[in-house]
């Protein structure tokens, strides 16, 4: 029998991100948070939450969904990976927490 994680399927995301979902973190993020300065880019089943430049942008955060209504928080490391912040829960709880405990990693950069 084939086995189920072939390298193939393994890149597609099960549960990529609807396009509105973008919008609706950048919308929380500027109504809801006060944080004009930061946007939020989408790519497959993550959308990572940015400022600067779109050509040379800072990476604050990344959500990934991980099932239709669950998403989790990753952090970036200084050495420039992702790190799951064991944060995980329907995408406005996630953000709430965000904003609520790691604020700091989202203030405007120099």
């Amino acid at each position: 029998s084939m086995e189920m994680g072939s390298t193939f399927t393994s890149n597609m995301p099960k549960f990529p991100a609807a396009p509105n979902d973008a919008a609706s973190v950048q919308q929380f993020l500027r109504n809801r948070a006060k944080l004009p300065h930061l946007h939020a880019r989408q790519r497959a089943n993550t959308i990572t939450i940015e400022s600067g430049p779109e050509d040379d942008p800072f990476s604050h955060a990344q959500l990934r969904r991980v099932a239709v209504s669950i998403w989790e928080l990753h952090m970036p490391t200084h050495r420039g990976r992702w790190e799951n912040a064991h944060v995980r829960g329907l995408l406005n709880d996630v953000l709430t927490t965000l904003v609520d405990d790691f604020g700091w990693t989202l203030e405007a950069i120099g």
